[in-house]
């Protein structure tokens, strides 16, 4: 049997956890899943994927002001504002 994804399996049991989680639904055929685990998987999951796509705006987002790659004018090119911008509506 193939493995199953890592991240196809955490959607697959936030789906179940929210399937038995749900008011009046269906009782799910499958066991309920540990919810902390679920949680805190999900978690690390969130953390991993947001780390990577902040690297790739740093990547991306060479300072046109300074050419040095850290952005020194942020009121010229913006790149170390929008940076900012995501770091404090990821927390």
């Amino acid at each position: 049997m193939a493995s199953v994804p890592e991240t196809t399996d955490l959607l697959a049991r936030l789906r179940l956890v929210a399937a038995w989680r749900k008011p009046g639904g269906p009782t799910p055929s499958e066991p309920m899943p540990s919810n902390y685990r679920t949680a805190c998987d999900a978690v690390d999951e969130i953390e991993r994927l947001r780390a990577g796509w902040l690297a790739m705006l740093a990547s991306e987002n060479e300072c046109d002001a300074s050419r040095r790659g850290a952005c020194s004018a942020p009121d010229k090119c913006g790149c170390r504002r929008e940076m900012g911008e995501w770091m404090n509506h990821a927390k």
